[in-house]
């Protein structure tokens, strides 16, 4: 049985053909034919082996094939959101990443650059889809959050993603009712 990633070519490398008696040569290949469909999609596919070829295929006589199962994962997607304008000293907000189509209990990485610096990531915790991270409010500045993978860890399924989120921190006024003995009527 073989498992692999929606959208992507799978290559197993395996030896996995069995003789009953050693004769010198080899198989260097069986054509594995999924069904029904070509195995594009997620799902589970019947996998049928025929066409061994090789230098030594004569050696073996009748081959019998054995039929297995190819199961196609789905491919991880991802959001990033965050964005937002605080005051410098505020309480410090978040930036949280959401994935989603993960397989059996949802466990994801989410790669991002900070500025267009080194990929950073975040993993979420299992059987939760998001994972966040407060960012300080200590010093005024832009990031910019720029998501740029999800990896689904269950399965190794990874895809690119786009998405980013802006986080200003920055110096704020704040106007008092009653500044300097003069009074506002109001405020809108």
């Amino acid at each position: 049985d073989i498992s692999g990633c929606a959208g992507t070519f799978v290559t197993t490398g395996r030896t996995e053909f069995t003789r009953s008696v050693n004769i010198p040569g080899d198989i260097t290949s069986v054509t594995l034919t999924p069904s029904p469909g070509d195995g594009s999609t997620p799902g589970d596919y019947t996998l049928t082996p025929s066409a061994a070829a090789g230098p030594g295929v004569g050696n073996y006589g009748p081959i019998t094939y054995v039929a297995g199962t190819l199961h196609v994962n789905r491919t991880p997607t991802a959001t990033i959101g965050g964005t937002a304008t605080i005051c410098l000293n505020e309480a410090q907000p978040s930036i949280t990443f959401t994935g989603a189509n993960g397989e059996g209990t949802v466990h994801y990485r989410f790669y991002y650059r900070l500025n267009g610096g080194a990929e950073l990531f975040r993993d979420s915790d299992p059987g939760v889809s998001t994972a966040s991270f407060l960012v300080s409010t200590t010093t005024t500045r832009t990031d910019t959050y720029t998501l740029t993978r999800v990896l689904d860890l269950n399965t190794g399924c990874e895809q690119a993603q786009t998405g980013s989120a802006v986080m200003t921190i920055g110096l704020c006024t704040r106007v008092r009712p009653l500044q300097c003995a003069l009074s506002v009527s109001s405020m809108n």
